[in-house]
């Protein structure tokens, strides 16, 4: 059901979150050698492009507070060894799931908000170029922000344009947030 790429441990799996799209979804042992979950993990929240990537950690050590301790920095789910294949493959499920409902959730709002816009504008006889491009004066929208919503439109997640302009998908976020604001858009989710 998703396309999977393995690591031996905490090393070779920063080594390959360079070289790969960005993932939905994390899946760690928290004991590994070289580098455990914990340190990769703190690594891979250090970069900013891998941020919004969530976590889940599996683990041998059914110790509770390790595992509070996990979900207080950030991790979305601890799984304790033996586990069963259905609870994991549920459990990613859920976690890209609600991801893919909020980004889409953005994208209609977005959306919406651009065409509204854009049809009020048709009121006052302006062409649909003209309108978008009055649209983005009157909102000091950038040319970043303009590529951004032109991918937005054609249905692109957050992770498809960062990939598609070659900049982070935080900086997309962040980009979209501008937006918002200055579109004034106020039912927002994320």
């Amino acid at each position: 059901n998703y396309c999977i790429y393995n690591a031996t441990d905490g090393e070779d799996g920063l080594s390959k979150l360079e070289h790969i799209p960005l993932p939905d979804l994390i899946l760690t042992d928290m004991m590994m050698p070289r580098m455990d979950g914990r340190e990769f993990y703190n690594r891979v929240m250090a970069k900013n492009k891998f941020r919004q990537i969530p976590f889940i950690f599996i683990t041998a050590l059914a110790d509770p507070d390790e595992k509070i301790e996990q979900l207080k920095l950030g991790a979305v789910d601890y799984i304790f060894k033996p586990f069963s294949v259905e609870e994991v493959m549920v459990k990613v499920s859920t976690i890209i799931g609600r991801e893919e409902k909020i980004k889409d959730s953005i994208k209609k709002d977005l959306h919406n908000r651009i065409e509204e816009v854009i049809y009020d504008d048709k009121k006052r006889h302006l062409q649909k170029r003209t309108k978008r491009e009055a649209l983005y004066n009157t909102y000091n929208i950038t040319d970043r922000e303009k590529e951004i919503i032109a991918l937005v439109l054609q249905g692109k997640l957050n992770k498809e344009i960062a990939y598609h302009l070659k900049i982070s998908e935080k900086t997309i976020a962040n980009h979209l947030g501008n937006i918002y604001k200055k579109m004034n858009v106020g039912n927002r989710i994320g």
